[in-house]
């Protein structure tokens, strides 16, 4: 259990838990060399926004192109997405 009960960082174990007081990265800052964090750097080079697309072409089409169910069935899949983005954002990405 060598580096998880760092009594440097006031992890203690109490009950055959471990509870932490503080934690590395903000007693001593992010190490940017390990690999997610390089990754997190990299995505964050090439970002981009979606308020630069044009979604003009995009409202004509589903305004006049598209049937009721196509798009019933495009409203589903959106809402499906979204909701996995968001659990991407809210629980995955504070992990790296």
């Amino acid at each position: 259990m060598g580096d998880i009960l760092n009594l440097d960082y006031g992890n203690i174990k109490e009950e055959e838990k471990i509870l932490r007081k503080k934690f590395k990265s903000i007693t001593e800052g992010l190490d940017w060399n390990t690999f997610p964090m390089r990754l997190l750097e990299l995505s964050q080079k090439f970002r981009w926004s979606a308020y630069e697309i044009d979604f003009f072409k995009d409202r004509e089409d589903w305004n006049k192109n598209m049937k009721p169910s196509d798009r019933m069935q495009t409203k589903l899949i959106s809402s499906l997405f979204i909701a996995g983005e968001e659990c991407v954002a809210r629980d995955i990405i504070p992990l790296i």
